[in-house]
This record gives structure tokens, sequence and C-alpha cells, in this order.
């Protein structure tokens, strides 16, 4: 994993977990986007979010959150 993903996957599948939303949290290999760094994608909505770093892990919750 390259670009700050090794850090992010473990921590976003903890946060998840703590939040208790009803999500699983993958790894995958490459997207086919790695211009755009760490990449998380929530489905079945087809959000990508591109250059996700720990830091962004509230937000993203924020948006598994709303109804």
């Amino acid at each position: 994993m390259k670009r700050g993903a090794g850090d992010l996957y473990p921590a976003l599948k903890a946060a998840v977990k703590e939040a208790t939303v009803d999500v699983r949290v993958s790894k995958t290999s490459c997207m086919g986007v790695c211009a755009t760094g760490s990449t998380v994608v929530i489905m079945p909505d087809n959000i990508w979010l591109g250059e996700v770093s720990v830091d962004d892990i509230p937000e993203i919750l924020a948006m598994l959150s709303v109804e």
C-alpha cells in the first residue's frame, strides 16, 4: 500500500467499529486511480474519495451516518 494507505486502513476499520455503523472496510489492489493517492469508495452509492488520509476519517464517518 502506498501514500498512507497502510495507516488509513487500520484507522478507518477501528473508527467504523467504534462508531457502530453497519459497513465493511476492505482492502483492494489498485483501482486504477493511483494518481489520487489513498482512495475510499462508498458503495452502493458509488462515492469515490481521493487523497484520503487518517485526518479525513471523521468526515467519512459523518457521510456514513447520514440517512
